[in-house]
């Protein structure tokens, strides 16, 4: 039976939708549209899978001496993350026998990971252009051979993933185009994992971590923060933690561009230049400026649709008042420029190493 391929040749937007937040519990999707969305973006998974992730902090693999990333650091990274998410699938207590059956036979990981802007920023280099999409190209395409490269060392200690299939998975059309070096040793050893990559949100843990959320901009070097105290609206201006550093050092500030300072190609441009080197999916939002059309969103999803496996868009303003807004920074008094940068660098110390904030 021959398999035909179709084309989009043409993204038409017919009118504007309410959307609503629901989900199908059988298996957590749902058509909206006609077009088949989903809850988790960045991991597809089968009936009963578990989504086992992991993060690699980018921003600490620079190397402040050499000016550029710290290649074998990362790499050695990489190959730790996978053994411990390959772990976690081992020593795990599943909820339901379904869970632990579909974790077992694919032994599906996704090691992903947040600090993608600050490195960007480390090393010069401004989110969305072209020298930054070559760096990221290396920077994903090394991240792709090295978890692989782990994979089939593990599949040579404990065996590949017990639904492996060697003829299946080598014509796979990611796998196609791995290093031939890493296509002859899965023929000869198999593979751990069914699939290693991933890029999630990061949202808590690049808080925690004080770095830039996943593979996204930083939402802005300034910007005004609106939440509520008692009932009373309250406001206050909040400062890039880097960003705050970089004045206090008197750094070149060149490479802070937010959400909204890169273009809709720009962002799609980074996300489709990662999934390329990832095996799973993306969480990224593409931010869309005030006044960006329908028509001009479609022609632009044209241009990538065919890159992506998925898109999550936002534009400004449509939520009406909006908690965060973007201050340029340029028009703020030097000195409540300072004073600001001054409380988002200070060092609190704290009795027993624990502070409450």
């Amino acid at each position: 039976m021959e398999i035909r391929k179709a084309k989009i040749k043409k993204i038409s937007i017919i009118q504007n939708e309410d959307v609503y937040d629901i989900t199908v519990e059988k298996n957590h999707n749902f058509y909206a549209n006609n077009i088949l969305v989903h809850n988790c973006a960045e991991l597809p998974l089968p009936h009963g899978g578990s989504c086992c992730l992991g993060s690699i902090n980018l921003s600490n693999m620079f190397d402040e001496e050499k000016n550029d990333i710290n290649w074998s650091k990362l790499a050695k990274t990489v190959v730790t993350g996978v053994r411990f998410l390959d772990n976690v699938l081992t020593i795990n207590r599943y909820p339901i026998p379904a869970s632990e059956e579909a974790a077992h036979n694919g032994r599906q990981i996704g090691l992903g990971t947040l600090g993608l802007h600050y490195l960007l920023i480390k090393l010069g280099l401004k989110y969305g252009s072209k020298k930054s999409l070559e760096f990221i190209e290396r920077l994903f395409a090394t991240i792709r051979n090295e978890a692989y490269e782990a994979s089939i060392e593990l599949a040579k200690e404990r065996g590949a993933f017990p639904k492996f299939e060697r003829d299946t998975y080598l014509n796979n059309n990611f796998v196609k185009k791995l290093p031939p070096r890493l296509h002859r040793k899965i023929k000869k050893y198999g593979i751990r994992n069914v699939s290693l990559l991933t890029c999630a949100p990061t949202g808590t843990i690049s808080m925690i971590s004080g770095v830039s959320s996943g593979i996204e901009p930083i939402f802005a070097p300034v910007y005004k923060r609106k939440y509520r105290i008692d009932g009373a609206l309250k406001e206050e201006l909040v400062m890039d933690s880097l960003f705050a550093e970089y004045i206090s050092k008197k750094k070149d500030l060149k490479g802070f561009n937010g959400a909204y300072d890169v273009t809709p190609e720009e962002h799609l441009s980074v996300q489709s230049t990662i999934q390329e080197f990832v095996d799973a999916s993306l969480s990224k939002t593409i931010n869309l400026p005030k006044g960006y059309t329908s028509e001009n969103l479609a022609d632009t999803l044209l241009d990538f649709v065919e890159h992506l496996k998925g898109v999550t868009i936002y534009q400004a303003g449509s939520r009406g008042d909006e908690p965060l807004t973007v201050v340029d920074w340029k028009e703020i008094d030097k000195d409540e420029l300072l004073n600001t940068a001054k409380r988002y660098t200070v060092n609190i110390e704290c009795e027993g190493g624990s502070c409450e904030i």
